[in-house]
């Protein structure tokens, strides 16, 4: 699981430098991005496919247009992943997007989220 948590961290902050897993630290300044694997996944043959979520947070701000920048962000992470692949050590990812919504946030309404959900395919290299 560390290797597949170290490949899609390297290519989510290759976009952004505020990415977590999992979890976000209380007062991360915005925008910034969560990424999670909402289940544990199937063997299927020699690869195990599991799921990927990429939520993406921003928030308004005086002279900021937050529906643009948010759209952006999330665009260049869709497009980074979808159909993509990427490796470390012996592992191997391959991405598909299966979802893209907007999600509330629960604190507030001038805080904007969108979701990307991905279906991945993880395979171990030299087996």
């Amino acid at each position: 699981m560390t290797s597949i948590r170290t490949m899609v961290y390297a290519k989510a902050v290759a976009i952004t430098d505020r990415v977590y897993f999992d979890k976000a630290p209380e007062g991360t300044s915005f925008p910034y991005v969560v990424f999670s694997f909402p289940d544990e996944g199937r063997a299927y043959h020699q690869q195990i496919e599991k799921m990927l979520q990429i939520r993406v947070y921003d928030h308004e701000k005086d002279q900021y247009n937050v529906a643009t920048a948010i759209e952006t962000l999330t665009g260049e992470l869709e497009e980074a992943f979808d159909y993509r692949t990427a490796s470390h050590e012996t592992t191997t990812a391959w991405f598909r997007k299966i979802g893209r919504i907007e999600i509330p946030f629960p604190v507030d309404d001038q805080t904007w989220g969108r979701e990307l959900l991905f279906e991945m395919r993880n395979y171990k290299l030299g087996v």
